[in-house]
């Protein structure tokens, strides 16, 4: 009797914690899309996000985020997988600690001139974003302080008209200790990865153009407003057994 009721408890238990996976795999979806459209002002989507709060790891397969209003339908951005590694405790500490952000196979497709692209323009609406954050204090709340010991890319390409119809190979970009020992608001995260991720698309494009770029040479990091130095990327987690395991 003991024992069945013991065997009855733990099945009890299985199943909620399998109910709140599956409650925060969906709410984490919801709050992707929900972001985008509401703070960046472009729809995107998600295919599916898999945590796991007791190993302390995440993954959020295909995300595609469309192009802002005034370009072509279509991607400014397609990520294969982002794959995510903190502290099991992550919830009830500030800032959000991530000591690892990988974005697998990301795609910038580049549209528009210069200082004028597609990616930028989703910038700008994040930083319109922002100033309004600044003057809510209800907004202040909602934009929790994160801070990344490393982020980086995994075989990064660029698709662009100006480069002709076959992609071409992005520049490894790798972030270290953004946020510091404080944190910075979750959209100017987002707004610093977006940044670099367009300094590296077109130092791609100027490199893959003849005519105005010539740079060639092998591939180099690249982060938010700097000069392309030379850097190795960290070895990626190994999420196969976690909830990567797709």
């Amino acid at each position: 009797m003991i024992r069945k009721a013991i065997i009855t408890i733990t099945l009890l238990c299985c199943l909620l914690f399998w109910g709140v996976s599956i409650g925060i795999n969906r709410l984490v979806e919801s709050a992707v899309t929900d972001y985008l459209k509401d703070t960046c002002l472009v729809n995107g989507t998600l295919s599916e996000a898999k945590v796991s709060l007791l190993s302390g790891e995440a993954v959020l397969y295909d995300l595609r985020i469309d192009n802002p209003k005034g370009f072509p339908s279509g991607s400014a951005l397609a990520v294969r997988s982002i794959r995510l590694a903190f502290k099991p405790d992550i919830l009830f500490n500030s800032p959000f600690t991530l000591r690892e952000v990988v974005l697998d196979e990301p795609v910038v497709l580049l549209s528009g001139p210069v200082d004028e692209d597609n990616i930028l323009e989703i910038g700008r609406n994040l930083t319109a974003a922002i100033r309004v954050y600044a003057m809510d204090l209800h907004h202040k709340r909602s934009d929790p302080l994160i801070r990344i010991e490393n982020m980086y890319t995994v075989d990064g390409m660029l698709k662009s008209k100006d480069t002709g119809p076959e992609p071409v190979r992005l520049p490894t970009l790798l972030l270290s200790q953004v946020g510091g020992s404080k944190g910075l608001p979750l959209s100017k995260v987002v707004m610093r990865l977006l940044t670099s991720l367009d300094n590296a698309a077109n130092t791609a494009k100027l490199a893959a153009l003849p005519e105005e770029g010539g740079m060639g040479g092998g591939e180099e990091p690249v982060g938010a407003g700097e000069t392309p130095q030379p850097a190795q990327a960290p070895q990626a987690s190994k999420t196969s057994k976690g909830p990567a395991g797709k």
